[in-house]
């Protein structure tokens, strides 16, 4: 009985070993070169728990980035083609298993057999049955399928992480930029005024014979001049809104009624936040858009093996499981029984060249993902470098301003107390505030680039701390 089960047995594992072999090529991996004198280290570096946004401080930040995790368009449509994705996977998935269907036929019909001229044979008949089809994994055609929807789905997932981090990264760029605009609208409002001032002082002393009309045209000038700076960065700021709000899945009204940027409700530039801490070699597994390109790579690598078992035969079983009878009545019982088992297999003989070209192609989109994927590392450490670089030099440039902003302020100051006591002319005074004025900007978009260097750090790291 033992040796019966035995030989019963072993033809299922002679099945299952050639459905383990697979005819996909082996899958090497390019190797990365990290690059030399890594600098995101050291004493300023740390490592902040949580989102990376967090590492600003700054709750109008957070929530401006909750909303468009929540409700940005192109997360959305992200989701979508992970749950397409999701849905492929699970499909090829379900090819690899047995497919049992049921079914059942009635039917009557005239045989014309009787002895007698006239006479006829009414016979019915009535069938029901559970089929089952299954194809076996000879070549692994069927695993490698499921493979690369797998990795596929991996790649599509992160994919879906590398818009999510787009757009907070966008969002927290638009954000600093606003804040930045509203205070140099700000200063250019106070210019304004200070500068209307001066202009109408100047001008009564002109009406008075006091002073030639150069002096005056020169304060109306400068006047003039901030005058129509003033529309051009509140442009700059509605383009801004404007981004933010496609962002956020918001109108550019709701973001001003939310009040954050008003007035009286100032925002202030954060601080730079400290290095984060990272190795090199982290950031390949960190980067979501090295991981979907990784992930592309081994789904071609699989479907060459699917392509190539094209070349080889197929072997399916089927089996059919039911009842015949012409009585219903009797159509369940014992008596009525019937069942088959059966296998079929097929081989190409003559496609003209089907099977070679579709090796071909899943030949040539594995090479495009290895170029893809050491493409893809190359450009992340060249925008880890050119964030840093941005960041050290644009430090160094803020520096370089602050000093300037102050030497200019005491410069305007000792400027105006020199007019008054008449020991310069008004176009020193000018002079001075005019300087101040382009240096108080310049220093705010300083500000504003030494934040966006340290959010193009985060986005090319894979936005982890």
């Amino acid at each position: 009985m033992k040796i019966e089960k035995t030989i019963r047995v072993l033809p299922l594992v002679a099945l299952w070993t050639l459905s383990a072999c697979s005819l996909a090529p082996d899958l090497h991996k390019p190797v990365t070169s990290l690059p030399q004198n890594w600098q995101l280290s050291g004493e300023s570096a740390i490592r902040q728990e949580g989102p990376w946004w967090r590492a600003y401080n700054d709750k109008n930040l957070e929530e401006f980035v909750s909303r468009a995790l929540s409700y940005n368009s192109d997360i959305q449509l992200a989701a979508a083609r992970v749950d397409e994705a999701r849905a492929i996977a699970g499909s090829a998935r379900a090819q690899r298993m047995p497919n049992v269907s049921a079914g059942g036929a009635a039917s009557r019909g005239d045989l014309g057999a009787g002895i007698l001229p006239g006479d006829t044979t009414v016979e019915d008949s009535f069938v029901l049955g559970a089929l089952l089809s299954f194809e076996i994994d000879l070549w692994g055609r069927l695993a490698n399928a499921d493979k690369a929807a797998r990795q596929q789905l991996l790649a599509v997932q992160a994919n879906a992480q590398t818009v999510a981090l787009g757009v907070t990264a966008e969002t927290a760029s638009n954000y600093f930029a606003i804040a930045s605009l509203n205070e140099q609208i700000s200063i250019t409002r106070k210019t304004i005024k200070t500068r209307q001032k001066a202009y109408d002082l100047e001008k009564k002393r002109l009406d008075k014979g006091d002073i030639d009309a150069l002096l005056a045209r020169q304060a109306e000038a400068q006047l003039i001049a901030v005058q129509a700076r003033l529309p051009v960065l509140e442009q700059q700021r509605e383009q801004r809104l404007s981004a933010l709000s496609v962002l956020l899945g918001e109108s550019p009204r709701e973001i001003m009624d939310s009040g954050v940027f008003m007035e009286a409700n100032k925002t202030v530039l954060p601080a730079l936040p400290p290095l984060p801490e990272k190795e090199a070699a982290s950031v390949i597994v960190s980067r979501p858009d090295i991981r979907a390109v990784e992930h592309s790579l081994e789904a071609a690598n699989a479907d060459i093996g699917v392509a190539r078992a094209a070349y080889l035969p197929r072997l399916s079983l089927s089996g059919l499981l039911g009842g015949a009878s012409g009585d219903l009545d009797s159509l369940l019982k014992s008596s009525s029984r019937s069942w088959s088992l059966g296998a079929n297999t097929t081989m190409p003989l003559l496609d003209f060249g089907r099977a070679r070209s579709q090796v071909e192609l899943a030949e040539a989109r594995e090479k495009q993902a290895y170029l893809g994927y050491e493409k893809t590392v190359r450009v992340a450490f060249r925008e880890i470098k050119d964030a840093l670089t941005a960041r050290d030099k644009t430090k160094e440039q803020l520096v370089a301003l602050d000093k300037q902003v102050a030497v200019l302020r005491d410069s305007s100051r000792q400027a105006r107390k020199r007019f008054d006591s008449g020991y310069s002319s008004y176009i020193e005074v000018l002079d001075s505030e005019r300087s101040l004025y382009e240096a108080e900007l310049s220093q705010v978009e300083a500000k504003r680039q030494l934040l966006q260097s340290s959010v193009d750090l985060y986005k090319s790291i894979g936005g982890e701390n």
